[in-house]
């Protein structure tokens, strides 16, 4: 395994540092408005406990992390090999040795990571109300709202991130992340059955 200076370095080679802002990114959102549909459904149903919505989102946690380390994974290393082939080709030479066929071994692991932690990570902080209500701690609001309010914090979040990225306004850019998910609250608790 590679010393951080030079994973540094093959990120740098392959420029893959974009690649992993986009999954941590993409995935972050998608576990954000996934957890809150979740939480929002388990609100809406007058029958649904925390310790219910704990299992799911949890359980919905792994299934994101799972699916994102393992799609990614899969398709970076495609198209780094592509990439190493291609390189090959063109330069007429054998590249076994060189810090491209190192790139390729070890990059997709690391974009991959950041693509299945991101949304582990955003869900469990969603989740953070339901664990404390488990653990018994006692919270100022109702456990669902909190934890409705966390997501729509991280989808704010998340927006100004992107604005940043982008160059923009990161208030604008959070504000309309924000409304999405405020959007999706209102569909989900006007059409989830009681």
């Amino acid at each position: 395994m590679p010393d951080f200076r030079e994973l540094r370095r093959l990120i740098e080679i392959t420029r893959s540092e974009q690649i992993a802002r986009r999954y941590l990114v993409t995935n972050g959102f998608d576990a954000s408005l996934t957890m809150l549909g979740l939480v929002v459904g388990f609100r809406a149903t007058e029958k649904s406990s925390p310790e219910i919505a704990l299992a799911a989102c949890f359980g919905t946690s792994v299934a994101l992390a799972v699916s994102g380390f393992v799609s990614t994974y899969a398709s970076e290393s495609a198209e780094m090999q592509r990439d190493l082939h291609d390189l090959t080709r063109a330069m007429l030479d054998d590249l076994d040795e060189s810090a491209h066929r190192r790139a390729t071994q070890y990059v997709p692991i690391l974009v991959a990571a950041v693509s299945g932690l991101s949304p582990f990570v955003v869900a469990q902080l969603i989740a953070a109300p339901l664990w404390l209500h488990r653990l018994a701690i006692p919270l100022a609001l109702p456990t669902f709202e909190v934890s409705i309010a966390m997501a729509l914090v991280v989808l704010f979040l998340f927006g100004a991130l992107l604005g940043h990225v982008g160059r923009g306004g990161r208030i604008v850019a959070g504000l309309r992340l924000l409304a999405v998910g405020v959007l999706t609250a209102v569909l989900i608790a006007l059409a989830a059955p009681s």
